[in-house]
């Protein structure tokens, strides 16, 4: 059975117009795994010597039409690292877009400035796990792993995904579900993958095959209401076929189910397949953005970790 993880709910805030994205939680690890214990000793001894290391300048780092940099690194309780990468858009810059003359417009930009995207981080020392906020346009883990080959000097590693394999389990403690979303791919766009008798998720797969179709997306809600909510028997035997059978596990690549608190009205989403610790920040909306929120985005990144500490310590090598 694949391992569960989290996706938790978004955070509470005072923001009348909040937005939220996604925090991606990656461990690191030599790129050979088959190193022995004393190099990879010497391996996670220079890691720690090196990575975020503070220095007056950084090297950008080429990425998409511009490049990325580091800054406002601190350090909180002598453990965690939190920091800020920024994609700087220099190329393809958008015009500006006067909707009173309904036509574009130049942007006043300088020659040497560009579109700034931040993406502040947290890293853990002990557990060397890295959470990275993920933003479009914005970095990238390629580009990331390229900054810290190029700043730090550090070569052969690899960033893998955080997974927390508790969270089936509490998938299968929740009361109630109010949203199931599914997406699907039969291999090779095979047809003939089942029979004729089929129980609920099989009937699925069938009208994909019945289509011809090779892909396909699902979801099922409760709608606005907040009172209805889904079969617990009918979700949890849908989830349990597609993370369990072997059909189920070829052709599932993505299978959230939401519960949602009648109390705070705040969500949680079961991750079940893409086994990874996903976490949320939320930053107000306004029309312009003078400096990025930085601040805001730390207190919640570190509030986030603390959250999993004991969970994410199981994975100290």
């Amino acid at each position: 059975m694949k391992q569960k993880v989290t996706k938790p709910k978004a955070p509470k805030t005072d923001f009348i117009n909040p937005k939220n994205t996604n925090v991606y939680y990656f461990q690191a690890f030599p790129a050979d795994e088959n190193m022995d214990d004393n190099d990879k000793e010497l391996f996670f001894k220079i890691w720690d010597k090196q990575i975020f290391e503070l220095k007056e300048t950084y090297l950008s780092q080429d990425h998409a039409d511009g490049n990325i940099n580091i800054f406002d690194i601190t350090t909180e309780h002598q453990r965690y690292v939190l920091g800020t990468f920024v994609y700087n858009q220099t190329t393809n810059i958008p015009p500006a877009f006067d909707e009173k003359e309904n036509k574009p417009s130049a942007l006043k930009i300088g020659n040497f400035e560009g579109l700034g995207y931040d993406s502040s981080f947290i890293y853990d020392t002990k557990t060397r796990i890295l959470g990275i906020e993920s933003k479009k346009p914005g970095t990238s883990v390629t580009s990331i792993i390229k900054f810290i080959e190029t700043n730090f000097n550090i070569s052969g590693f690899l960033l893998k995904d955080v997974v927390l394999p508790e969270e089936y389990k509490k998938f299968l403690k929740a009361s109630d579900y109010t949203r199931v979303e599914l997406d699907l791919a039969i291999p090779n766009n095979e047809m003939g993958i089942l029979g004729t008798n089929a129980r609920n998720p099989e009937r699925i797969i069938e009208l994909m095959q019945d289509l011809k179709g090779a892909n396909a997306k699902i979801v099922i809600s409760n709608g606005r209401s907040r009172t209805k909510k889904l079969s617990i028997k009918s979700v949890r035997d849908i989830a349990n076929w597609f993370i369990k059978s072997d059909i189920g596990e070829d052709i599932t690549k993505n299978l959230r189910i939401t519960r949602v608190d009648a109390d705070t009205n705040h969500s949680h989403i079961f991750d079940l397949i893409s086994n990874r610790l996903i976490t949320y920040l939320a930053v107000e909306k306004r029309r312009t953005i003078s400096t990025f929120q930085i601040k805001s985005k730390y207190k919640q990144l570190l509030g986030d970790f603390l959250r999993y500490r004991e969970q994410l310590e199981l994975l100290q090598k």
